[in-house]
């Protein structure tokens, strides 16, 4: 019993491994709006990061 609820719980991983993949594989397409957020979340964090480091306040 414990080896088919391990079991279970292997199936399951997969599952969502799969669905996670999936889901990564269409944002990796060339849509430009999420290479459009990308670009702006690297600009925050750059930003954020180190402001007086490469911006004179």
């Amino acid at each position: 019993m414990e080896y088919n609820q391990d079991n279970f719980f292997e199936k399951e991983i997969n599952n969502q491994q799969k669905m996670i993949n999936e889901k990564l594989e269409s944002y990796n397409s060339s849509d430009f709006f999420f290479k459009l957020h990308r670009l702006i979340r690297t600009i925050e964090e750059f930003i954020i990061i180190s402001p007086n480091k490469y911006i004179n306040i």
